[in-house]
Protein backbone atom coordinates (compact mmCIF):
# COMPACT_ATOMS: atom_id res chain seq x y z
CA UNK A 1 0.00 0.00 0.00
CA UNK A 2 3.02 2.20 -0.61
CA UNK A 3 2.76 4.92 -3.23
CA UNK A 4 6.53 5.29 -3.73
CA UNK A 5 8.21 1.96 -2.92
CA UNK A 6 11.58 2.68 -4.61
CA UNK A 7 11.82 6.01 -2.79
CA UNK A 8 10.92 4.38 0.53
CA UNK A 9 13.54 1.65 0.07
CA UNK A 10 16.20 4.28 -0.71
CA UNK A 11 15.25 6.24 2.40
CA UNK A 12 15.32 3.12 4.58
CA UNK A 13 18.67 2.05 3.13
CA UNK A 14 20.14 5.47 3.93
CA UNK A 15 19.05 5.06 7.57
CA UNK A 16 20.81 1.70 8.07
CA UNK A 17 24.34 1.45 9.40
CA UNK A 18 26.36 -0.58 6.85
CA UNK A 19 27.33 -3.98 8.22
CA UNK A 20 25.21 -3.92 11.38
CA UNK A 21 21.84 -2.28 10.59
CA UNK A 22 18.89 -4.52 9.66
CA UNK A 23 15.59 -3.95 7.85
CA UNK A 24 12.71 -6.42 8.09
CA UNK A 25 10.66 -6.21 4.90
CA UNK A 26 7.44 -8.19 4.35
CA UNK A 27 5.89 -8.44 0.87
CA UNK A 28 2.89 -10.47 -0.26
CA UNK A 29 3.89 -12.65 -3.23
CA UNK A 30 2.65 -12.67 -5.96
CA UNK A 31 2.78 -8.88 -5.79
CA UNK A 32 -0.42 -7.01 -6.69
CA UNK A 33 0.04 -3.45 -5.40
CA UNK A 34 -2.57 -0.77 -4.86
CA UNK A 35 -2.87 2.39 -2.79
CA UNK A 36 -5.96 3.13 -0.74
CA UNK A 37 -7.02 6.66 -1.65
CA UNK A 38 -10.11 7.42 0.39
CA UNK A 39 -12.66 4.82 -0.62
CA UNK A 40 -10.96 3.99 -3.91
CA UNK A 41 -7.94 1.87 -4.82
CA UNK A 42 -5.43 3.02 -7.40
CA UNK A 43 -2.02 1.91 -8.67
CA UNK A 44 1.05 3.30 -6.89
CA UNK A 45 2.91 6.21 -8.47
CA UNK A 46 6.12 4.16 -8.61
CA UNK A 47 5.52 0.77 -10.23
CA UNK A 48 7.75 -2.14 -9.28
CA UNK A 49 8.67 -4.30 -12.31
CA UNK A 50 7.07 -7.46 -10.89
CA UNK A 51 4.49 -9.80 -12.43
CA UNK A 52 1.09 -10.07 -10.69
CA UNK A 53 0.96 -13.85 -11.14
CA UNK A 54 3.24 -16.85 -10.81
CA UNK A 55 4.79 -18.99 -8.12
CA UNK A 56 5.96 -17.70 -4.76
CA UNK A 57 9.50 -18.82 -5.53
CA UNK A 58 9.54 -17.07 -8.92
CA UNK A 59 8.04 -13.91 -7.45
CA UNK A 60 10.61 -13.80 -4.63
CA UNK A 61 13.45 -14.30 -7.11
CA UNK A 62 12.19 -11.46 -9.30
CA UNK A 63 11.66 -9.24 -6.23
CA UNK A 64 15.31 -9.85 -5.30
CA UNK A 65 16.72 -9.37 -8.82
CA UNK A 66 14.57 -6.40 -9.89
CA UNK A 67 13.99 -4.47 -6.66
CA UNK A 68 15.94 -5.43 -3.54
CA UNK A 69 19.40 -6.09 -5.02
CA UNK A 70 19.36 -2.97 -7.26
CA UNK A 71 18.34 -0.96 -4.18
CA UNK A 72 21.67 -1.90 -2.57
CA UNK A 73 20.59 -4.46 0.00
CA UNK A 74 21.97 -7.85 0.99
CA UNK A 75 19.63 -10.65 2.11
CA UNK A 76 20.53 -12.01 5.54
CA UNK A 77 17.44 -14.22 5.98
CA UNK A 78 14.25 -15.07 4.09
CA UNK A 79 11.09 -16.74 5.38
CA UNK A 80 7.77 -17.75 3.86
CA UNK A 81 4.93 -17.00 6.26
CA UNK A 82 1.14 -16.79 6.00
CA UNK A 83 -0.44 -13.38 5.57
CA UNK A 84 -4.07 -13.20 6.66
CA UNK A 85 -5.89 -10.49 4.75
CA UNK A 86 -9.20 -8.88 5.61
CA UNK A 87 -12.06 -10.65 3.87
CA UNK A 88 -15.06 -9.43 1.95
CA UNK A 89 -18.73 -10.41 1.50
CA UNK A 90 -17.74 -13.83 0.11
CA UNK A 91 -14.89 -14.77 2.48
CA UNK A 92 -14.17 -13.87 6.08
CA UNK A 93 -10.44 -13.75 5.35
CA UNK A 94 -7.92 -14.54 2.65
CA UNK A 95 -4.73 -16.43 3.42
CA UNK A 96 -1.84 -15.32 1.20
CA UNK A 97 1.91 -15.99 1.15
CA UNK A 98 4.28 -13.39 2.56
CA UNK A 99 8.01 -13.17 1.88
CA UNK A 100 9.74 -11.76 4.95
CA UNK A 101 13.27 -10.55 4.25
CA UNK A 102 15.88 -9.53 6.79
CA UNK A 103 18.06 -7.12 4.83
CA UNK A 104 21.32 -5.31 5.49
CA UNK A 105 23.53 -2.82 3.71
CA UNK A 106 26.93 -4.40 3.07
CA UNK A 107 30.02 -2.58 4.35
CA UNK A 108 31.74 -0.37 1.78
CA UNK A 109 34.60 -2.84 1.23
CA UNK A 110 32.11 -5.60 0.35
CA UNK A 111 30.21 -3.33 -2.05
CA UNK A 112 33.45 -2.31 -3.79
CA UNK A 113 34.61 -5.93 -4.04
CA UNK A 114 31.31 -6.88 -5.69
CA UNK A 115 31.88 -4.18 -8.32
CA UNK A 116 35.43 -5.38 -9.07
CA UNK A 117 35.54 -9.17 -8.67
CA UNK A 118 39.05 -10.64 -8.58
CA UNK A 119 39.82 -13.73 -10.72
Amino acid sequence: RCDNPFTLLAQLRAMLRPGSGRLVLAVVVPFRPFVEDGKTHRPPRERLPLPPNGSWEGGVNQLWERVIKPSGFKVERLARVPYISEGDQRHGAYILDDAVFVLSVPPLEERLAALNPQP
